[in-house]
């Protein structure tokens, strides 16, 4: 049974799902820790989570960043020692056809989306795989998929199918990768991809 009962969950991203999540979390009385890349968002988060009394910090980073993720992970680390959840919303929309984007866009996409995602996973799967309890959950706005977004998406589908088949084959059971795919226009979105990662679902659609 998944629970998020004082667990650490890390949350990447401070606005729209990533806040509503991390809210849902908290009431769960979680321990919140949230990668952003805008300040002011950060702190407005910060501010709403210390609300509700729960344990949270915020670290600027952006995803298309190693150095920042690798700083980031660092003052994490310090405070929390480890994640329980890793929630990466990953951003897919940029709105442009391929043919108007420039190569800097291109990169910066693929950066955030698939490098981004898979260099937080390497920073935290070894403490999950070694406590055999935890997991990922990778996020995806299934109403706005840029066309460079699909092909990141791809990626992380079949990066999510080798994470589930690594953790199968080495038993770890209470060990799981989830990608959601959640309706932006659903105000409920947060609560519904909550239930659908407590319920063990590995591909969600809420």
């Amino acid at each position: 049974m998944i629970t998020f009962f004082n667990k650490n969950v890390l949350i990447a991203g401070a606005t729209g799902l990533s806040r509503n999540f991390a809210l849902d979390v908290a009431k769960d009385r979680a321990n919140v820790g949230i990668f952003h890349s805008d300040k002011n968002e950060l702190i407005e988060l910060e501010r709403e989570l210390g609300n509700l009394r729960i344990r949270n910090y915020g670290y600027k980073c952006d995803l298309s960043s190693k150095e920042e993720i690798a700083h980031a992970v660092l003052l994490y680390k310090k405070q929390f020692e480890m994640a329980d959840y890793i929630l990466i919303n990953i951003d897919l929309h940029d709105g442009k056809d391929i043919i108007d984007m420039s190569f800097d866009e291109v990169e910066k996409e693929i950066s955030s989306s698939v490098d981004g995602t898979i260099c937080l996973v390497k920073y935290f799967i070894p403490e999950i795989v070694k406590k055999q309890n935890g997991g990922f959950i990778f996020a995806v706005n299934a109403k706005s998929v840029s066309p460079v977004g699909a092909a990141a998406l791809g990626a992380i589908e079949k990066f999510s199918a080798y994470l589930n088949s690594f953790f199968h084959s080495n038993g770890l059971k209470d060990v799981f990768s989830t990608v959601a795919y959640v309706s932006g226009t659903k105000p409920n979105a947060s609560e519904l991809l909550k239930k659908a990662v407590m319920s063990g679902k590995k591909i969600a659609r809420v």
